[in-house]
């Protein structure tokens, strides 16, 4: 499965969220399997996170719209964290396991071209503004930015349980 859906008020929110990610530790990792100007994923999970305190209340009418149309009573986060790519930054192929969907909001996206790729080719046209939805056992990357502008992309693991009639 993969699905991409319109954040409402995405603009109304951008400037907010960006303004508290850059308070956050300057982490940034380079190696052979990826290279990130910055990102949380790397710091203790009880670490204070006031982007995504600041915006996850603003998600969960996403997620309760995704519980319904998947007939389940409620929804688990098993992680979120964010990521910005500047210029030469990518992500090589993986998938994430312990959880049923990977969800990317796509905060900053400067070129549809440096939005996130499957392994198995399936296409889709994503914007900025979207949350780009699928099966956390797919593939997929990032690829490498070659634009002199940043992409910011939050990342959230999830999956939907209690069967609803």
């Amino acid at each position: 499965m993969i699905n991409v859906s319109p954040f409402k008020d995405h603009l109304l929110h951008k400037k907010k969220v960006l303004n508290l990610i850059k308070k956050m530790p300057d982490v940034s990792i380079k190696d052979h399997t990826e290279s990130l100007t910055k990102t949380d994923f790397y710091l203790k999970p009880n670490d204070t996170r006031e982007y995504w305190d600041y915006f996850f209340p603003h998600l969960e009418k996403f997620l309760l719209n995704m519980a319904a149309s998947l007939k389940s009573q409620y929804y688990i986060i098993h992680r979120a964290w964010y990521q910005q790519y500047r210029k030469q930054n990518f992500q090589v192929w993986h998938n994430h396991s312990g959880c049923q969907f990977s969800n990317v909001y796509f905060l900053e996206l400067p070129d549809p071209k440096i939005a996130t790729e499957f392994e198995d080719g399936s296409k889709v046209n994503i914007k900025e503004g979207d949350i780009l939805t699928f099966s956390s056992h797919l593939y997929h990357r990032s690829p490498i930015n070659n634009s002199n502008k940043r992409k910011s992309v939050i990342v959230f693991n999830s999956s939907f349980e209690g069967f609803k009639s």
